[in-house]
């Protein structure tokens, strides 16, 4: 049956396309043009938030499976918010001369208010203030004490046009809710309404705000939802899979 057929060969077509893109990632190289930055989270210097044993085997696993596919790979390790800014401010600047695949990738806690996919990525020295603060007055505790992802993943996309757009992923095995019970406490008194408009995603494109080509964001669960650090001594359910 020529429909029957016709059917197929899109399937095979899609399949192709895909397979084509897993490759290019997958392919080892021994000049190492493919470069990654990875940032794990499992000691926290505040005593509000929770450790997380097995956010930093996580992301030696993803290390070394990089490595082994012949990935230039940079992982930190329980760094603070100023050494995090730093590394990836600068991973996204020599992005602009690299030729291949990028990926970025964040194990630990992080924060979605409201559902936004602003991505909040809580670093060791991230303070979880007492409640006594107002809604509006936490988000700025939230910009200026975490690394706020979608300030940066715009940028780092833009800078691959004079290379032609090659691949671009983000790994995100992190919570995407409000982390503690007091955390969500906080946001809920003014309710998602009245979020300001800066907190609107701008990564679709659209207002002049950039679009992203060729990327690709996996996260470990669904907005609003919890990721799971898995039974001490081994890895989370994520990338145990």
């Amino acid at each position: 049956d020529p429909k029957e057929h016709e059917a197929l060969a899109a399937i095979l077509r899609q399949g192709e396309q895909c397979t084509t893109f897993v490759r290019s990632l997958a392919a080892a190289e021994a000049t190492k043009s493919r470069h990654a930055l990875i940032i794990a989270v499992g000691e926290y210097r505040s005593g509000s938030i929770t450790r997380l044993p097995n956010a930093v085997k996580d992301g030696m696993l993803l290390k070394d499976t990089l490595e082994a596919l012949g990935w230039d790979v940079e992982i930190l390790v329980n760094p603070t918010r100023a050494v995090a800014r730093k590394r990836l401010l600068d991973f996204v600047r020599m992005s602009e001369e690299w030729r291949d695949a990028v990926l970025f990738a964040y194990f630990g806690h992080g924060i979605e208010p409201w559902g936004t996919q602003q991505n909040f990525l809580v670093m060791h020295d991230t303070e979880i203030p007492d409640q006594g603060l107002s809604s509006s007055a936490f988000q700025k505790v939230l910009e200026d004490g975490c690394i706020n992802l979608f300030k940066y993943m715009p940028t780092l996309n833009v800078s691959r046009e004079e290379a032609g757009y090659p691949p671009t992923i983000s790994i995100l095995d992190c919570c995407r809710n409000h982390l503690e019970a007091r955390v969500r406490s906080l946001l809920q008194s003014e309710g998602p309404r009245n979020i300001p408009t800066t907190y609107t995603p701008t990564y679709r494109g659209g207002d002049g705000s950039p679009e992203f080509k060729n990327l690709i964001t996996i996260y470990s669960t669904t907005s609003g939802n919890t990721a799971g650090d898995g039974p001490p001594g081994g890895n989370g359910p994520f990338m145990a899979s």
